[in-house]
C-alpha cells in the first residue's frame, strides 16, 4: 500500500463492524470476506436500533433481526439501551452508532460482545479535500449536523496509529452511510476500466484509486446508471485493537 498521509484527512468517528461475506458475488476479484461500512454487505452496530422495542423499529428495520445478527445478548437488551442513552447524553455515541472516542467503543465490546468473531473496530477519515462548503451543506439537514458530518466539522484529526486497510467508497445522506462501492459491482467495472482490484479486505489501496471510483460515479450525476442514486465519498478505514494495548 502506497504511503498515506493521515494529515490530510479529518476523523468521521469509530465503528463497531463485523466483516460481511461476498458468496453472492460470484467472482475472483474480491476475498470470502469483506470490512466494509455499509451495512447492506456487513454489520455495523446502530444505535437507532435502541430507540424503540425490537420489535417495533424504525420502517424498513427488522431490529430483532439485525441485532442478533450482529452478535448481541438480547438478555442484555435493557442494559444495553440504558447504556446508550447515557452514552448519547455524554455525547460519546451519536447517531448511527458513531462513537466519538475508542475508549465508549471498547467499553461497549466489553461489556455487550463475548463473541468477537469477525469484528473490527474501526476509524474513517475525509479527505480534507471533500470536505468542502458544498459537502456540509449536502450533508446538513435545515443547517444541523448530527453524527460523522459533525465530527467532520469539528476538524477533528485521525489517529497516528494503527493498521490503515485501504479506502471505502460510500454513498452517504442524511448524516449516515449507505451504500459501498461493491453493492453495484462496481469492482468489475473499475477492475476492466482502471486495473483497479480491491486487497484483502475489499478496500482500494491507493487514494488515487479510489478517487477514480469516487469520480467515475460523480460523472452520472446520481442518475442511478452507475452506483445508487446517491452522492458518494471516499473514506480512509482504519483498524484500532478491540482492547487497548
Amino acid at each position: 500500500m502506497p504511503t498515506i498521509d493521515r494529515t490530510q484527512f479529518y476523523s468521521g468517528g469509530f465503528f463497531l463492524v463485523r466483516a460481511g461475506k461476498t458468496d453472492l458475488f460470484e467472482d475472483n476479484l474480491l476475498p470470502p470476506k469483506v470490512i466494509t461500512l455499509s451495512p447492506c454487505i456487513g454489520g455495523t452496530f446502530d444505535s437507532v436500533w435502541t430507540w424503540g422495542s425490537l420489535d417495533e423499529g424504525l420502517p424498513y428495520i427488522n431490529t430483532r433481526e439485525r441485532v442478533e445478527a450482529f452478535g448481541i445478548n438480547l438478555e442484555q437488551w435493557d442494559e444495553i439501551k440504558t447504556w446508550c442513552s447515557t452514552q448519547q447524553e455524554l455525547e460519546y455515541l451519536d447517531i448511527y452508532g458513531v462513537f466519538t472516542t475508542i475508549s465508549s467503543a471498547r467499553e461497549f465490546i466489553n461489556k455487550f460482545l463475548a463473541d468477537t468473531t469477525d469484528l473490527h473496530l474501526l476509524e474513517i477519515g475525509l479527505p480534507r479535500e471533500l470536505a468542502t462548503a458544498d459537502w456540509f451543506k449536502r450533508t446538513q439537514v435545515n443547517g444541523e449536523s448530527f453524527g460523522i458530518d459533525k465530527l467532520i466539522s469539528q476538524k477533528i484529526p485521525l489517529s497516528t496509529d494503527s493498521e490503515i486497510l485501504g479506502f471505502e467508497v460510500l454513498s452517504y445522506d442524511y448524516h449516515n452511510l449507505g451504500h459501498t462501492w461493491l453493492c453495484s459491482y462496481l469492482h468489475r467495472d473499475m477492475h476492466k476500466l482502471y486495473g483497479i482490484k480491491p486487497n484483502q479486505y475489499g478496500l482500494i489501496d491507493d487514494y488515487n484509486d479510489a478517487k477514480k471510483v469516487y469520480e467515475w460515479i460523480a460523472e452520472d450525476d446520481m442518475k442511478g446508471r452507475r452506483a445508487e442514486p446517491e452522492p458518494y465519498d471516499f473514506w480512509l478505514v482504519i483498524s484500532h485493537p478491540l482492547t487497548e494495548q
